[in-house]
């Protein structure tokens, strides 16, 4: 990682550029890029001079940055919308709950008019019935 934030190491710049660290050092070696070494040995690349050498990097990621800028526009955009399809929802998710809660108690009201006819039928099924005997009883 950079010492500071005017630096950077040899691996980010290889991410920037989208190359392998080696080929950072061997431009470091061969003097197409100037760097000093930190206590540790490793190199750090001024970002003036990396800029300098690289002039398409800070296109890029200037571009990067609008980018970036325009996604966040876009997923705030996005996030708006499914905030409002997710309200439609819970309204369509209420009203579907209180028809169905009202054909439930239609349902309950229809089973217990059949319950009643079946037992009015039943109980009319059980009378006696009696013979009338020359029309007498």
């Amino acid at each position: 990682m950079a010492k500071t934030s005017t630096q950077i190491s040899t691996r980010e710049a290889a991410l920037e550029l989208g190359v392998s660290s080696r080929q950072i050092q061997k431009l470091i070696k061969t003097g197409k890029l100037s760097a000093e070494r930190n206590e540790s040995g490793n190199y750090l690349i001024d970002k003036s001079e990396f800029y300098r050498a690289f002039p398409e990097a800070f296109n890029t990621r200037t571009n990067t940055n609008n980018n970036e800028q325009w996604s966040r526009t876009v997923r705030d955009y996005e996030i708006k919308h499914l905030e409002a399809m997710l309200a439609e929802k819970t309204q369509q998710n209420e009203f579907l709950q209180k028809q169905l809660e009202s054909s439930t108690l239609e349902k309950t009201r229809l089973l217990d008019a059949i319950s009643n006819q079946q037992k009015l039928l039943e109980y009319n099924g059980n009378k006696k019935v009696r013979k009338k005997l020359f029309g007498l009883f």
